[in-house]
Parts: structure tokens; C-alpha cells; sequence
């Protein structure tokens, strides 16, 4: 059995590759999408963002993984990975202490030998023949606040234009966006918790495991808002809801808008593959 690829794209709301926070990955045991989480604060390393820097350590883990790696053994080896990252360039304490500047990554895999799309985070993939995204409750509520906080302003008589350029919802919701990291991975029972590659362990209960029936498989980033079974008519969507709320604050409510000058609100990633 094997798998072959019927499309791929991928494209940074910079439309610029170097700045673009989302990866894909695929070869003869597996294929993934990797969505590297949007910086909330100015840190760096090596002039690249925290996305950049784990979406490339992700897909650096995936290549040296075990075809009959199952999806326990896949997220200890990529933890360790970004782990390992810190460690060796004197990190460990920095990261301990400051979740909002680690290395961050979300991520749909799947695996040929074991017929599954494990998925890690908010990604999202459509598998015998539904769509599977994981919201996070508190992305939910942050894009309802910065709605609202948008729309009051333009009620006010602030001009979309002025928006557009400066996302001032954004703003509003940043201090929250940064205190949001403290669910980041957390142990115990909370409404809030969210899952993410980020060099620390992960709760294996929070990682969905899709088992493949059908031959059709669809993996892509949360930069498409509404997921379709083909490139095209994900791409539709998307450019119809940019179209009429580039400030994705009614048709499609997020925690941040299309810039002036960006192609979009997010960076994605997507990638079709049929298991033969």
C-alpha cells in the first residue's frame, strides 16, 4: 500500500516564503502540514520567528521518524526534538519561563503504515469523507472580542481603511493572546487547555487519531477558513470570505485580519493525497 499526492500548496499571508510561518511535508511513510504558531511577541532566533523556527524543526523530526511510528512515539520524538533545540542553544530557562516565546507548531500528519491522521492542535483535515477541526474555545472567544471591539469602532465612525491598516482589535486583544499561553499545554482539567508542539509534554488524550477508510485524504492548516475536499474550492471559499470581511470580523471571525499589503489573514498550508 502506499499514497500519492494530488495536490499541495502552500502560501504565506506575506506572499513571501521567507516570512511564511506554515510548512508541508511529505515522503514514502508520511505527510504532514505544519502550521508554526504566529509570533505574539518581538523574539527571534537567528532572525527567524518562533513559527518559522518549529515549523522547520517539525518537519526536521518527521523525516527521521519510523515508518511504524505510532502517534505516542511521533509526538515524544518531535517534542524532544524542539527540546533538544533549546537545549543546545542555552534556551531551556528562557522557554521555561516565557511560554509566548516558544517554539510553537501545530500539525496534521499521516501516516501510511498505520492508515491515520493524528491531529496536534487546531489543523485540520478531511478524512472519510468529513472535515475535522479542532477549535480552541479561547481562539472562539478572543475572535468574538476582537469583533466586537472592531465593530464598535467603526459604529463609532473609525473608516475600514483605517483598519485595515492598522488592526486595532488586534491591539485590543494582544495582553490576552500572551496570557492565553499559560493553558498552552497544561495539565489538569480546564475548558481553556490547548495542545501544540512547543518542547514540552504534550497529553496524548488531546491528540486526535483519525483511522483512513477511504482513500481520499486532505491535511491543511488553520489558514483555510472553511475546508473543502479539493484545493480549488478551499481556495474559493477563502478569497469569497476576504472578499466581503477582510477584517474577518462577520463571515469569518478570527484573531486577526487580512493586513493592507498581505494576501490573506494567515499564512496555509494544504495538501490532498489518495492512499492507493
Amino acid at each position: 500500500m502506499s499514497f500519492k499526492i494530488v495536490e499541495s500548496f502552500l502560501m504565506g499571508k506575506h506572499n513571501n516564503s521567507l516570512l511564511c510561518e506554515d510548512a508541508i511535508y511529505y515522503d514514502a511513510n508520511f505527510a504532514a502540514v505544519i502550521d508554526g504558531a504566529t509570533s505574539k511577541t518581538d523574539f527571534k532566533f537567528d532572525g527567524k520567528s518562533s513559527g518559522r523556527v518549529a515549523s522547520e524543526l517539525v518537519c526536521e523530526a518527521i523525516k527521521t521518524l519510523d515508518c511504524k511510528s505510532d502517534v505516542i512515539s511521533a509526538i515524544e520524538l518531535i517534542t524532544k526534538k524542539i527540546f533538544d533545540f533549546y537545549k543546545n542553544n542555552k534556551l531551556v530557562g528562557h522557554m521555561k519561563a516565557n511560554k509566548a516565546d516558544r517554539f510553537s507548531a501545530c500539525a496534521a500528519i499521516y501516516s501510511q503504515y498505520r492508515r491515520e491522521v493524528w491531529v496536534i492542535g487546531d489543523c485540520q483535515c478531511f478524512v472519510n469523507g468529513e472535515v475535522y477541526k479542532a477549535d480552541k474555545k479561547i481562539d472562539n472567544i478572543l475572535s468574538e472580542v476582537r469583533a466586537l471591539y472592531l465593530k464598535s469602532e467603526i459604529m463609532s465612525g473609525r473608516p475600514i481603511e483605517d483598519l485595515v491598516v492598522d488592526d486595532a482589535g488586534r491591539e485590543y486583544i494582544l495582553p490576552l493572546l500572551l496570557k492565553q499561553t499559560i493553558f498552552q499545554n497544561a495539565s489538569g482539567a480546564s475548558e481553556y487547555n490547548y495542545t501544540v508542539f512547543d518542547g514540552f509534554k504534550i497529553d496524548v488524550k488531546n491528540v486526535s487519531v483519525i483511522k483512513v477508510i477511504m482513500s481520499d485524504v486532505v491535511l491543511a492548516t488553520d489558514g483555510y477558513p472553511q475546508l473543502q475536499k479539493t484545493l480549488k474550492s478551499s481556495e474559493k471559499y477563502l478569497k469569497t470570505i476576504l472578499r466581503k470581511d477582510p477584517l474577518c470580523i462577520t463571515s469569518y471571525k478570527a484573531t486577526k485580519g487580512r493586513v493592507l499589503g498581505n494576501v490573506s489573514y494567515d499564512d496555509r498550508a494544504f495538501v490532498k493525497i489518495k492512499v492507493v
